[in-house]
């Protein structure tokens, strides 16, 4: 009798030591692949592992064996993000926050935060109307610095009836058109997350405008977004995007930004830091 509970009680040890091996192994099978860039594979393993193991640890320990760190909701948060699956990456990075774990680590929890907030901010940005005509109709949310308002002012004037009449006049006019037309369209780009392309649009306008306090800050904003995509790591991105909030302070010593649920909380700290 005392035999037979002794060999139950190996068996039921055997097979908790195996399950343990196989979420574990789940988990570590989706950081592989987290590593290789393969969302979709990462999305799998890490969910199979929740499915077995939801609870998040810095270290755990497991019927007397010790394993390494067990986020699996943070991780598969990252995969969601990079799928572009914004909704999900929010609640992934929400569990893992619930669970106390990850604050514990500090570099981990900062990419957390980074990615969270600009996760939201795509979210957000969702709300904007899309375009579906001319670079000039493209709807975005544009910062406008006094200088532009003051254009905008003049230009509702001329066409009013006051006197304008050269030609000089016109073409100058028909350029800041075009720049702010050109400003909305790198703007909806950069809502859009596809910063090395507003990279490419605001560094062209400015060349064309560089006192333009708007793209200025753009530009910055992009850059502080590709500085945190990469975990906060590329000092040379953060450095471009420093340079551009200072030129955007620099032209409009008045500019400021408030809190804006298009833009980042991350990426306002970096400019007011700047």
């Amino acid at each position: 009798m005392l035999l037979r509970h002794l060999v139950l009680a190996c068996c039921l040890l055997f097979c908790a030591f195996n399950a343990a091996g196989e979420w574990y192994n789940d988990y570590q099978q989706g950081l592989d692949w987290i590593k290789k860039g393969n969302w979709a594979e990462a999305i799998k393993h890490l969910q199979n592992a929740i499915r077995q193991k939801d609870q998040e640890a810095g270290i755990l320990n497991f019927y007397e064996k010790t394993y390494g760190d067990y986020y699996p909701h943070y991780y598969l948060a990252m995969a969601h993000f990079y799928s572009e699956q914004y909704q999900e990456a929010v609640a992934e990075f929400d569990k893992s926050l619930g669970f106390g774990e990850i604050q514990k680590n500090p570099e981990l929890h900062q990419k957390l935060k980074d990615l969270r907030s600009l996760a939201g901010a795509q979210l957000a940005a969702k709300d904007f109307p899309k375009s579906t005509g001319s670079a000039a109709s493209v709807s975005a949310p544009v910062v406008k610095t006094p200088e532009d308002q003051q254009q905008q002012t003049s230009a509702d004037g001329a066409a009013s009836g006051e006197q304008d009449g050269s030609t000089k006049d016109r073409t100058a006019e028909t350029l800041k058109s075009r720049l702010r037309a050109w400003m909305r369209v790198g703007a909806k780009t950069y809502f859009e997350g596809n910063f090395d392309d507003a990279i490419a649009m605001f560094s062209q306008l400015l060349r064309q405008d560089p006192e333009n306090a708007s793209a200025q800050f753009l530009l910055g904003c992009s850059y502080a977004s590709k500085y945190l995509l990469s975990g906060s790591q590329d000092r040379r991105l953060f450095e471009k995007a420093s340079v551009a909030f200072q030129n955007a302070k620099r032209i409009d010593p008045n500019y400021s930004v408030t809190e804006n649920p298009f833009i980042s909380p991350a990426i306002l700290q970096i400019y007011q830091q700047s």
